[in-house]
């Protein structure tokens, strides 16, 4: 092996591969660690075709040729506006820098204004960029006037869209940021060529794409601006189609769009909704419901309208669940020889009936899908319902029933009674129901059934009505006739009834003929027990005064309570005022009945359960003494014989003699009759009550005399002259706060 020294490092000469390797690693040392930068040389001059340079640089060893990569910007265009130049260069070997040269500039009669090339350094990992250097610009002088009323181009308004989809309405001024110059006007043409006024727009809106070039126009001067260029670019959007697919039952369904262009998007809403697939074929999630999904295509920029595709989910037709069952062949008597077939399936869809098998000799026929047995051969029939209402690619279902026809021969009778009543405790006089249930417990019917249950004064009980659901009832024999009742069939009888005795009643109902005669006899009766409830009403007295002078007015309140809950009628409540008990009748209210004053009776033709109802009598005091007033329960129905404690009530009114030198004491009796002696009602002081009132009414309670401040000059005279004698009552306010006096008064002539 040779070594051979180059500089500092040794490198090492095995074989041929090994050397590149070794001088790879070489010049990869050398080139690592250069700064590269770009400057300005000159600039470029239209005039002349001036052409431009920038000079790009390196630091470091220059034992290798480096290439340099850049981006070309600025408002010159690469191409057209000068000779086109590529994207690097390579600095050669033993170079520190190499110019690049702008050159082949185009002196045109566009009027441009003044244009820049823009010369931008990339990153490389041979080389870093001097970050102070990495850019530089030069300018192409543009050898056309320029108005020196406008001499920049307008300022482009960034954000504005220049591409569009289909049809579209867009004003050019939109993507002019500027303010247009005094003495200019905003001009757009289709020409890069200014002064052609005959490619200028009559509007700034257009509808269809282009090369558009703005500037301001100074008509005045013939000159323009440098122009602003806008390129608008139209699009189509692409067109959709899909293809629906259907499967029987849950599963997936593969859906197919196709497009005029562009890429498929799949979603799940007709707008908005998730992103679920994007390509030609869609296989859906597993579904159990028919869905639809929204498929569009999306190029150039343009999303089309969302097209509908269906995921149809075909229900799979379901033959139902069979219920075998049995007939009879021997008819009569309700024996079951008819089979609706369809009674025998549960959930099943639309569909149809066939005869599988069946006993020989047999003659049975499908009708409306129920099947008649009668006098047919013994044994088992199978019947197959096969589903109908599919869709592909669903398929029909089966289901086979069993059908065994049985003799049916018939069995001994049992009927069985039961009776309950609505409420086993009332009182005399309310109304109880007896439901009375009769059921055939065997498997043939059974005809004239009699059952028999008397309800009168006897029993304890008044029939009312009755409700049968089969037969009638004779409320006079007490007999409910059924003419036939079904194997297994029961109903019943309601009878309404009112209890018209005291004590416990029971009544009784029992099945006393049928055919074939009821040879199970321990259920052919049934009864049931109503006892009767006392009932207890109380009776409390009060007075409005305890202590009472002669002519007094007192006020007795009588309460009369229901105190259990049960309906009372025909009430009698005896209070007798008259002279003999110190009192007389003036008036009198009650919150139900009417009180007699004349036999003191107060009749109530009802009372209900927990109720109250009040009597008040309004009596004038006769005499002196102390008055004991008893009121009493004396009639009712049903009868109040379980507490009569509570059935009376007294109250004693104490009446003291009234002093004839009292202020405002009535002398109640007078003789108008002009003899000079007693011809005035008169009432001690009543000068000194100016504001009293008077009046005084007849016995049958109608004003007779009225007046405010009373003199003691009435002398029983009214309207139509004197007064008949009598007796008359009077109610007098003195106006001072005192209690109205109310009493009566006699005219004696």
């Amino acid at each position: 092996m040779k070594i051979k020294q180059l500089g500092s490092f040794k490198c090492i000469k095995k074989q041929r591969t090994l050397s590149l390797l070794v001088m790879f690693f070489c010049f990869s040392f050398f080139a690592f660690g250069q700064n590269v930068s770009v400057q300005r040389t000159n600039d470029a001059e239209e005039t002349g075709q001036v052409a431009g340079s920038f000079r790009i640089s390196r630091t470091g060893n220059t034992f290798t040729g480096l290439r340099v990569n850049y981006t070309i910007t600025g408002t010159a265009t690469n191409g057209t506006d000068y000779a086109s130049i590529g994207g690097s260069i390579l600095i050669p070997v033993f170079n520190n820098s190499i110019n690049l040269d702008i050159d082949g500039v185009v002196d045109d009669t566009l009027i441009e204004g003044d244009e820049t090339v823009i010369i931008t350094l990339s990153e490389n990992s041979e080389y870093n960029i001097n970050p102070l250097a990495a850019s530089a610009r030069i300018i192409i002088v543009d050898n056309e006037p320029v108005c020196a009323t406008a001499p920049d181009a307008p300022e482009l308004r960034t954000g504005e869209e220049t591409t569009f989809c289909d049809s579209f309405t867009k004003d050019l001024n939109d993507y002019v940021a500027s303010a247009t110059p005094a003495g200019t006007v905003l001009t757009w043409s289709s020409s890069d060529d200014l002064l052609d006024d005959s490619s200028y727009y009559d509007s700034s809106i257009i509808g269809f794409s282009g090369e558009f070039y703005g500037f301001y126009l100074d008509e005045a001067n013939n000159c323009v601006s440098p122009p602003l260029k806008i390129t608008i670019v139209q699009n189509s959007s692409p067109t959709v189609t899909g293809t629906s697919d259907s499967r029987c039952g849950e599963g997936s369904v593969t859906l197919t769009g196709t497009t005029t262009d562009g890429s498929l998007l799949w979603y799940d809403a007709p707008s908005g909704g998730t992103l679920v697939h994007t390509g030609l074929n869609f296989d859906t999630p597993s579904l159990s419901v028919t869905t639809s999904y929204y498929v569009e295509a999306t190029a150039n920029g343009c999303t089309s309208d969302r097209v509908e595709v269906v995921a149809t989910i075909n229900t799979q037709p379901s033959s139902g669940t069979g219920t075998d069952a049995t007939a009879c062949s021997l008819p009569g008597n309700g024996r079951v020889t008819v089979v609706n077939l369809d009674d025998q399936l549960t959930g099943a869809d639309t569909g149809e009936w066939t005869l599988t098998s069946q006993p020989a000799s047999s003659s049975i026929t499908i009708d409306a899908n129920s099947v008649d047995f009668t006098n047919q051969p013994l044994g088992e029939y199978q019947f197959t319902y096969t589903t109908t209402g599919f869709v592909a690619p669903c398929t029909a279902e089966s289901t086979t029933i069993t059908i065994t026809v049985l003799d049916c021969a018939p069995t001994d009778t049992d009927l069985s009674v039961t009776k309950i009543v609505d409420r086993d405790e009332v009182f005399t006089g309310e109304d109880v129901v007896f439901t009375i249930t009769v059921e055939n417990l065997t498997g043939d019917p059974v005809t004239a059934i009699e059952i028999t249950d008397v309800l009168d004064e006897t029993t304890g009980f008044e029939y009312v009505s009755n409700i049968a659901q089969l037969g009638s009832f004779n409320s006079a024999t007490g007999i409910w006739s059924i003419a036939e009742l079904a194997a297994g069939e029961s109903t019943s009888l309601e009878i309404t009834a009112t209890v018209i005795d005291g004590g416990t009643h029971i009544n009784t109902a029992e099945i006393t003929s049928s055919n074939p005669v009821d040879t199970a006899t321990a259920n052919n009766q049934s009864s049931a027990t109503v006892a009767i409830k006392q009932i207890d009403m109380s009776i409390s007295k009060s007075v409005n005064k305890v202590t009472a002078t002669v002519g007094d007015v007192v006020v007795f309140t009588i309460t009369l309570t229901n105190e259990t809950d049960g309906l009372v009628t025909d009430i009698s409540v005896t209070d007798i005022l008259n002279s003999t008990t110190g009192f007389t009748h003036v008036s009198n209210t009650t919150t139900m009945g009417n009180y007699d004053a004349t036999t003191g009776v107060w009749t109530l033709d009802e009372i209900l359960g927990n109720e109250t109802q009040v009597l008040e009598i309004t009596a004038m005091v006769l005499e002196e003494g102390t008055h004991v007033n008893t009121v009493e329960i004396t009639d009712s129905f049903p009868i109040d014989e379980a507490n009569v404690d509570n059935n009376i009530a007294s109250v004693a009114v104490s009446i003291e003699p009234r002093s004839n030198d009292e202020c405002g004491f009535m002398f109640n009796q007078f003789s108008p009759n002009s003899d000079g002696v007693n011809d005035f009602l008169r009432i001690n002081c009543i000068e000194t009550y100016p504001n009293n009132t008077l009046t005084i009414f007849n016995r049958l309670g109608s004003e007779v005399y009225s007046v405010t401040n009373y003199q003691n000059n009435w002398d029983g005279t009214w309207k139509k002259g004197d007064l008949p004698n009598g007796t008359y009552f009077y109610v007098l306010d003195l106006a001072d706060g005192s209690e109205v006096k109310k009493g009566w008064i006699q005219i004696i002539r």
